[in-house]
């Protein structure tokens, strides 16, 4: 089952940064990923890599991220 990532950002300043790691995904690689509502981005991962490099690099840079099933 396909799964999205769902970051969150404390404030507006991180939100810019966020927004700005979701184009950069959604333009360099086959990744889907873009800023949503409420200050949290989405990423869709292609697969179980690519899932783990987006929640290895949001941890590192201090962002908060649940995983959930793709409707």
């Amino acid at each position: 089952m396909a799964k999205v990532v769902i970051a969150k950002a404390k404030n507006s300043e991180d939100y810019n940064r966020l927004c700005s790691i979701a184009n950069r995904y959604r333009e360099t690689s086959s990744i889907k990923a873009w800023g949503g509502v409420d200050n949290d981005a989405q990423f869709f991962p292609n697969d179980e890599y690519d899932l783990i490099h987006i929640t290895e690099m949001l941890s590192e840079k201090g962002f908060e991220y649940r995983i959930e099933n793709a409707e």
